[in-house]
């Protein structure tokens, strides 16, 4: 088991975690950088779980140490996130086809005393001084995908929904700008993290999968409730079995 590489597990907040600590065999806790691991197992396959703590740089800064440090063979970022679409309820599991940075725009010029419309702000991703601005999607990896709708079946808390992860640190509650950003890019849900993970991961060539479970949704008042982490953290877990099946 030593030489193989592990799948790296990754949460932002220790309530999205506790589950998969409860299974993990063979426990051993790591603290690098300021960022907390754990390394042991699921039924034989190395897992490196992941504190990342809250917000895209965080969870860049520690997808960074993991794939430096770990090498893990893929990437299962997991947790809560809040609905953003009308059909999107409390406890529905969403499984990311993709990735976007929702807190990446181009604001049109406006003077002093003319106010802020962020309705009018342009989404852009900035990556290098020689790439065109441009919105950027990062895809999931397919055969990750492929495995987690195959578990999904089981699942009986809520609906399940594939669709694109809307991700910046920003909690937003403006329902103007939240509709704008779905008819936009067309996210389903939005959290803080999954946007450094994707991004870290593209850059390594590390296979990667977002995974969230839906604690609220502001547009149908569906107030928030971490506890429902518990349910992404089973689906994740799932995954992981279902992946040693197909090795």
């Amino acid at each position: 088991m030593e030489n193989k590489r592990p799948i790296l597990i990754q949460g932002a907040m220790q309530v999205e975690l506790n589950f998969l600590l409860e299974q993990l065999e063979d426990k051993i806790e790591i603290n690098l950088y300021g960022y907390t691991f754990w390394k042991g197992s699921f039924y034989g396959q190395p897992v490196l779980i992941s504190k990342t703590n809250i917000g895209s740089v965080n969870a860049t800064i520690a997808t960074t140490i993991a794939l430096l440090e770990f090498k893990p063979i893929a990437i299962l970022n997991q947790g809560i996130a809040g609905g953003c679409q009308r059909n999107i309820h409390k406890y529905d599991i969403i499984i990311g086809t993709s990735c976007k940075n929702t807190n990446s725009y181009k604001t049109k010029r406006r003077e002093i005393g003319e106010g802020s419309n962020p309705l009018e702000w342009e989404m852009l991703t900035f990556s290098s001084d020689d790439e065109p601005e441009k919105e950027k999607i990062l895809e999931s990896d397919r055969y990750l995908l492929s495995i987690a709708e195959e578990v999904s079946f089981c699942y009986s808390k809520g609906n399940i929904h594939k669709g694109i992860l809307g991700s910046g640190d920003c909690w937003n509650k403006e329902l103007d700008r939240i509709e704008y950003l779905v008819n936009q890019t067309g996210i389903v849900c939005a959290d803080m993290e999954t946007i450094g993970a994707y991004s870290v991961a593209h850059k390594f060539n590390t296979p990667v999968l977002g995974i969230r479970v839906i604690s609220d949704n502001e547009i149908l008042q569906e107030t928030y409730d971490r506890e429902t982490s518990i349910e992404a953290q089973r689906i994740s877990i799932e995954i992981v079995k279902k992946y040693i099946a197909k090795k």
